[in-house]
């Protein structure tokens, strides 16, 4: 099975490049691959001329062995199966004809399809942490109390070295494979932005010290029943900042608010990206992830119904799809920052008198932040 990996959905929206689309044809020069690339809709283009040989190239293939061509063709839904063995398989459009945007989700749907027709190993080719992660929960969701599960194996073909899919689904916790997907998405992915110095490492052993694989994994079971229930909703904003303040080493049932925590750890941080994001910020955060993680939940599926990205965190700008950064303005209405660049800030300073230090400062509001320490020691 070939499921090329193309440009479209958000990241074609988004953009890759400013260059322009390059012709091609059989007899193009490519210099450099890199630059090609770099411009989504020349990308889109390639994906649909390897796509086109790969069609007229049935000749090529050994006997037994079948090729299903999926995702690259100009029409998402079009699905051709090349097989020189005479043994046509006559559904395989309505089973894998699906309508997924990226081949993140897709390879999905032919891997449980290869499990189901009775393969006994799958090997996935992808240098992708989203393909690995989606991979282990729907092989849990799918094999997790089916009879002879052991004897289903799949693989991915990570860079250099081969990852056991179905080894891990048998090692990690259920809970922990479970709430997987809504862990790797609030951490960062492909879509969704990531908090500085908070990586999946740090998230996974925050959850884990505070015991909260239990919640998130019955959350999710949630969300695949009724994903736009307000109660939903408004639990998984709750879930997803627990897991924000446990990350930052601070008990989740203290700090309700992360304009709380902020407050707290600045007198420690003292730096911007040091900090959790504001309850406004992190409010589009979390939308972002709740529009992803739907879209990894219904990775099974062959014609999913996904959300309105422009209800979860997205707006149109400039001709493209942008993150809505906050729900409140970075300053009050009317009001002009005013901000010195002297690193440390004394009596001789001309903005000395005039107002106390803040954040926009050079010395990033350290020397009024010294004062007031000196002050309230």
């Amino acid at each position: 099975m070939i499921c090329l990996k193309d440009c479209g959905g958000c990241h074609e929206q988004r953009g890759c490049s400013n260059r322009s689309p390059v012709a091609l044809g059989r007899h193009l020069n490519l210099d450099d691959w890199n630059s090609l690339l770099s411009n989504s809709k020349t990308k889109a283009r390639l994906i649909e001329f390897l796509f086109g040989e790969f069609e007229n190239s049935v000749h090529l293939l050994q006997a037994g062995f079948t090729v299903d061509l999926s995702g690259g063709f100009r029409d998402r839904m079009r699905m051709v199966m090349l097989n020189r063995s005479g043994n046509a398989d006559t559904n395989f459009e309505e089973r894998l004809s699906c309508t997924h945007e990226e081949a993140d989700t897709r390879v999905v749907l032919h891997m449980l399809d290869c499990l189901e027709r009775g393969f006994d190993v799958v090997l996935v080719d992808a240098n992708d942490t989203d393909i690995v992660v989606v991979l282990l929960y729907h092989y849990k969701l799918f094999l997790g109390n089916h009879p002879n599960c052991e004897k289903r194996k799949v693989y991915v073909r990570f860079h250099s070295y081969l990852v056991p899919i179905h080894r891990l689904c048998s090692n990690l916790p259920n809970d922990f494979v479970h709430s997987i997907c809504l862990l790797h998405t609030l951490s960062g992915c492909d879509t969704v932005g990531f908090m500085f110095s908070k990586g999946k490492r740090v998230v996974a052993k925050a959850v884990e010290k505070w015991g909260l694989e239990k919640p998130i994994a019955l959350l999710v079971q949630e969300i695949q029943k009724s994903k736009l229930d307000p109660a939903v909703l408004e639990k998984f904003s709750v879930i997803c900042k627990k897991v924000v303040v446990a990350s930052y080493g601070k008990d989740p049932d203290h700090f309700t608010s992360l304009n709380e925590l902020r407050v707290h750890l600045y007198p420690r941080k003292r730096e911007l990206k040091y900090l959790p994001p504001s309850d406004a910020a992190f409010e589009c955060h979390a939308k972002r992830v709740y529009l992803q993680l739907d879209i990894f939940l219904q990775a099974n599926r062959a014609k999913p119904q996904f959300l309105d990205p422009l209800q979860f965190g997205w707006m149109f700008q400039d001709g493209g799809v942008r993150p809505v950064v906050s729900t409140l303005q970075a300053f009050p209405e009317g009001v002009v920052p005013q901000y010195c660049s002297c690193k440390r800030c004394t009596k001789k300073c001309s903005c000395a008198g005039n107002r106390p230090c803040d954040l926009l400062c050079g010395c990033g509001g350290k020397c009024f932040m010294d004062e007031f320490d000196m002050l309230d020691g």
